[in-house]
């Protein structure tokens, strides 16, 4: 859970933007820095400190900042104008699969998880990762499932 805490929601905005071929040549060797220091400070964390601090995942998001602000940009344009195009109707058929998806979130992340180490009651763990999970699965279904009609996606000129 430390792993998702820390870079998953940078990941999937990286694959989110990486999967309609955006990125530029410098963005691209950015990303390859980034791919490969996660794999090696991933088994570093995991092996060396059995990955009990979330911050020691964080260190492969330095190779992301400089362009992560665009990337977020560019992925709430292009929602903006998918949800402009949709019918109320199409929208409304994703709605509950949404709520029950935030639902149980919510009671997973309130029930299930623990921390394993410091107090439970002094932090915000918790609520964060029910914040940025839910954030990611409505990102998810309207970026992936809502399919208005004839809607194309854009590429957007820099």
């Amino acid at each position: 859970m430390s792993f998702i805490l820390a870079i998953g929601f940078h990941t999937y905005i990286l694959y989110c933007y990486t999967s309609r071929n955006l990125l530029s040549g410098k963005e691209k060797r950015f990303v390859v820095a980034f791919i490969l220091v996660l794999v090696i400070n991933t088994l570093v964390v995991v092996l060396t400190t059995q990955a009990r601090e979330t911050r020691l995942f964080a260190l492969p998001l330095v190779f992301l900042f400089p362009f992560l602000g665009k990337f977020m940009l560019n992925e709430y344009r292009f929602l903006r104008m998918k949800i402009a195009r949709a019918t109320p109707g199409e929208i409304l058929k994703c709605l509950p699969f949404l709520l029950i998806s935030i639902l149980l979130i919510v009671v997973v992340t309130s029930k299930v998880y623990f921390q394993t180490i410091g107090s439970l009651s002094e932090n915000l763990f918790n609520e964060y990762l029910a914040v940025v999970l839910s954030v990611l699965v409505s990102h998810f279904i309207l970026r992936f499932v809502l399919k208005p009609k004839g809607f194309t996606e854009f590429k957007p000129t820099y």
